[in-house]
């Protein structure tokens, strides 16, 4: 009996008898994946994808962008689990010769994607899924922005003028940042993603900030591992080594993680540089960052929405309570 047949046969087996929750279903269907809705796009370079329910009851739209290193087709990001929202990939286009000479990565990916290009993609997002559910008001937009290699400069510009302007964004609901994570992208000692990182760290129901790293040497800029340092040393964090699991085939050697901070260092040695991206190359470390990286992320953008729901669940509790305590008040005087 193979792997797939024995998990089949288990899922039935608790669902009989009525001993299994969202958690144990979670773990046992082998077709447990996001069943992304293309919506679209919002532009060149771009793709926009809806999860089954895209709008929450409490009224707050989860919009997730992400800047290089995810294929802008549902069928290529199912594996990553996303509760719900709206999922935007965002990629550099080369329009003219001379920008198909140059690297789709950082300079290109920064031109493209300037703060007014951001505002037009949430703005997008909010509409397409106005057009999914017309009947869910959409009260608070929750935005997470994700980069891998190039990427990384755009998120990290985005999060200073962000702490500049929280009303950056001008949307005509509130929009606040959720989690941001940067995918062997981050070469710039940026003072307000040290001040984000601290919010994320005394918060983590509300923000989230996740670093992975390699051992990629640079020249001319800071490394991700001197820029996840910069971070580490700034918090007062340090690094233990990792004992969990492999992450989509990968073991990264260390992790550290306070609060809602986390930073991955998926290589730890320096390895050589081949044109191509050879396995045990420099190249390929930085391109297994992006599947050691991914996963984890869109679990602590999962947590954040589900800490929402908590929030509201204690809420309710809570108001719950005080009208007991009252009736209980205004009876007790006829008692």
């Amino acid at each position: 009996m193979n792997r797939k047949n024995r998990k089949n046969i288990l899922h039935k087996i608790a669902s009989s008898l009525g001993i299994i929750s969202s958690i144990v279903e979670d773990a046992l269907d082998p077709n447990n994946k996001t069943e992304f809705k293309t919506l679209g796009t919002a532009g060149a370079g771009t793709a926009v994808m809806g999860t089954k329910k895209i709008i929450k009851d409490d009224g707050t739209l989860n919009v997730t962008v992400n800047f290089r290193g995810l294929a802008a087709h549902p069928k290529y990001v199912g594996h990553l689990k996303l509760d719900n929202g709206v999922l935007v990939t965002a990629n550099a286009v080369a329009k003219t010769p001379e920008e198909r000479k140059r690297n789709l990565g950082s300079a290109l990916l920064t031109e493209q994607y300037d703060i007014g290009r951001v505002q037009a993609i949430i703005k997008n997002a909010m509409e397409k899924a106005r057009q999914q559910q017309p009947d869910t008001e959409i009260k608070k937009v929750v935005v997470n922005f994700l980069g891998f290699s190039g990427g990384g400069s755009v998120v990290s510009r985005i999060v200073s003028a962000y702490e500049a302007n929280k009303n950056v964004f001008k949307a005509d609901v509130p929009v606040e940042i959720g989690a941001i994570a940067i995918n062997d992208g981050w070469h710039n000692k940026s003072p307000s993603m040290i001040r984000f990182a601290e919010e994320a760290r005394k918060n983590p129901d509300k923000h989230r900030l996740y670093i992975t790293h390699t051992a990629v040497k640079t020249q001319g800029y800071p490394s991700t591992t001197e820029t996840a340092n910069y971070l580490l040393d700034s918090l007062g964090m340090k690094r233990k080594k990792y004992e969990g699991k492999p992450i989509a085939g990968l073991k990264p050697t260390h992790i550290a993680q306070d609060g809602g901070v986390t930073v991955l260092t998926a290589y730890d040695t320096p390895a050589k540089y081949y044109v191509d991206n050879r396995p045990g190359s420099m190249g390929d470390q930085h391109v297994q960052a992006a599947r050691v990286g991914y996963i984890p992320i869109f679990e602590e953008i999962n947590k954040l929405i589900k800490s929402d729901l908590i929030r509201l669940k204690i809420r309710l509790l809570k108001l719950l309570l005080l009208s007991l305590y009252f009736s209980y008040k205004i009876l007790s005087k006829f008692l």
